[in-house]
């Protein structure tokens, strides 16, 4: 089956960001060995893989934060009044006395990188309540933010990379420092936050089970090799099984796609394997 040159325009189109042939070294290891990934316009993709698989390296050689031996990125530009591409590190920490509150870091993702004393009207105000909104902590707004939850910390974190409003939200381990509910929640509000602003999303992570919800692709690193695919796709008891190199069990459980283990998926009463 061949794809028309109209569906060819239309799939291109929505690609708003994209790596081809990346290689990145780091001290002489090669981290990234020709890497390709593709991040299309309302999508949510989920990056996963071991500790030190990479994925740190391959976000920040996206966001062109360090240099590249080989490949090109292409970026969304900033125009329009949208932001281009939004970050969210793997982790902060806000010390407890710092005199700075929820809605002065949201603030911040408008106007940190100005000099001066830059003018904060009305649409500015605007744009830092939409924010907070969108990841439900406009009541903690004028809380200390060192003196919030991790979780809630993690909002606020959301909502300083969304205030302008970027097409493509890159979050590194958001979940790494959270329990399961939790991380659930988070993920739970990041994905509500993309709907409301139509932000592609492409989220890290060592553990894909809270993603699975929400994300329609998924892309597997290890030893600097990437695979991508639709979740449905890769999300089976056979390919991560292949790409993890060891026993996986994938099953339905509540008719939700779940990774279990490898003895709880014998058990017909509690999963449908997935192959």
């Amino acid at each position: 089956m061949t794809t028309s040159t109209d569906e060819q325009r239309e799939i291109s189109e929505r690609i708003l960001l994209s790596a081809h042939d990346l290689t990145v070294y780091r001290d002489a290891h090669r981290v990234l060995d020709h890497v390709g990934i593709t991040v299309r316009r309302g999508g949510f993709t989920a990056l996963i893989g071991a500790n030190g698989s990479g994925k740190t390296t391959l976000l920040q050689a996206l966001l062109g934060a360090i240099h590249i031996s080989n490949g090109s990125v292409t970026r969304p530009s900033r125009a329009k009044g949208v932001g281009g591409i939004g970050y969210v590190p793997q982790h902060v920490d806000f010390d407890p006395d710092i005199p700075l509150t929820v809605w002065d870091t949201v603030a911040l993702g408008l106007d940190g990188g100005r000099l001066g004393f830059p003018r904060r009207n009305q649409r500015f105000n605007d744009a830092v309540l939409r924010a907070l909104q969108a990841v439900d902590i406009d009541a903690l707004a004028q809380r200390p933010i060192g003196g919030l939850s991790g979780g809630q910390q993690q909002r606020a974190l959301i909502a300083h990379a969304l205030v302008a409003s970027p097409e493509v939200l890159l979050m590194d381990e958001p979940l790494s420092s959270l329990d399961p509910p939790g991380a659930q929640r988070v993920v739970d509000v990041v994905d509500k936050a993309r709907r409301a602003y139509g932000t592609a999303v492409l989220m890290s992570s060592h553990d894909v089970t809270p993603l699975l919800p929400y994300a329609d692709t998924v892309a597997y690193l290890r030893a600097g090799h990437l695979t991508e695919g639709p979740t449905d796709d890769i999300i089976t008891t056979d390919v991560l099984t292949r790409l993890y190199q060891q026993p996986v069990e994938v099953g339905v459980v509540n008719g939700r796609r779940v990774l279990l283990p490898v003895s709880e998926a014998t058990s017909a009463e509690q999963a449908r394997r997935v192959r």
